[in-house]
């Protein structure tokens, strides 16, 4: 179920969790699931997640309870929760300067926290992106940061376009990239790879490409219904588009442009909602089925066996490669 506001999609759950898959090692039938500690902290809505690299936590954003919660990947338990003051969206790590960009659903403010204390309790918030009152917007979604961390995108769920923030400057300015189209209706995700910044619309069914360094738009991609994820491969040559309503994977060509295939297993597959690499596999979670499946990019095609998670309506998956452990949210 989706829920429309001011014309912004959000999630509409009955139950919040948050689990834990240990490894699957490219074999999903030997999975082994386990639930986070909640401790005093426990989830309303857990969201979208990140991953710090280099650290030693998660964090998981918390629409209903308007706030960040931080998981400690060691003991797998949630140690604080950074309250925001306004629904978040999604959220974006810049692993070098240790800040969290986190977007507002009903706001025109993308919040900057300082995330590189080695004591959770001290995370917190240090400013605010703004986004000019003209512009009309009245929420933020989908955020992303580009290879170096300097330009942070945000899609502007009111007025169809992406904000391209350079995080540099001091002011802090944007830019703005819109499709002259005016195909995007509500944008589901965005990602930085090469010098293309991708965005996909789950209601126009495409994924939009635009020049990273000129901001011009350079073509619409048509794929199958409802793309809700997007996740590059290492190398950035290939593209990876989680087709919810079509229950299938389509791969991009990064330099063609073009679909080069679109898998589809029903056996295996019914409702893709997020995606992640992980060593030569990519991981998909499930959304109606609650399970993860695995696609094999070498042969462009699932593999068999699905690991089952407990909860309902899978929201996100991010991947710790240092303990080789996958977080489910939903």
């Amino acid at each position: 179920m989706t829920c429309i506001k001011n014309a912004v999609r959000f999630p509409c759950f009955a139950a919040a969790l948050l689990v834990m898959v240990l490894s699957v090692n490219g074999n999903a039938d030997m999975c082994s699931v386990n639930p986070v500690l909640e401790n005093q902290y426990p989830f309303d809505n857990p969201g979208q997640m990140a991953v710090l690299d280099d650290g030693n936590f998660l964090f998981v954003v918390d629409t209903y309870s308007q706030s960040m919660c931080v998981v400690d990947k060691t003991t797998h338990a949630v140690v604080s929760r950074i309250d925001l003051d306004f629904e978040p969206w999604d959220i974006a790590v810049d692993q070098e300067k240790h800040l969290a960009y986190v977007s507002a659903c009903f706001d025109n403010c993308i919040a900057i926290l300082d995330v590189s204390d080695s004591q959770p309790e001290n995370f917190a918030v240090t400013g605010c992106i703004e986004f000019d009152a003209q512009s009309g917007s009245k929420g933020t979604g989908a955020v992303a940061l580009d290879s170096t961390g300097r330009f942070l995108y945000a899609a502007d769920m009111v007025n169809h376009q992406v904000f391209a923030v350079d995080t540099q400057d001091k002011d802090l300015s944007y830019a703005v990239l819109e499709d002259p189209l005016g195909r995007l209706t509500i944008i589901s995700d965005i990602i930085a790879v090469n010098r293309l910044i991708c965005v996909s619309d789950e209601v126009a069914n495409i994924v939009a490409v635009f020049d990273a360094d000129s901001g011009e738009h350079m073509k619409n991609i048509a794929v199958p219904s409802a793309p809700l994820s997007l996740e590059p491969s290492p190398d950035g040559g290939k593209i990876y588009t989680a087709n919810s309503r079509d229950a299938s994977i389509s791969v991009i060509d990064t330099d063609t442009l073009t679909i080069t295939k679109t898998a589809k297993n029903e056996n295996l597959l019914d409702a893709p909602a997020a995606l992640v690499y992980a060593g030569a596999r990519l991981y998909i979670a499930d959304r109606s089925e609650e399970k993860i499946a695995v696609f094999n990019p070498d042969i462009e095609d699932f593999e068999l066996g699905t690991c089952s998670v407990m909860g309902s309506r899978l929201q996100d998956i991010v991947y710790d490669g240092d303990a080789d452990v996958f977080y489910v949210s939903h």
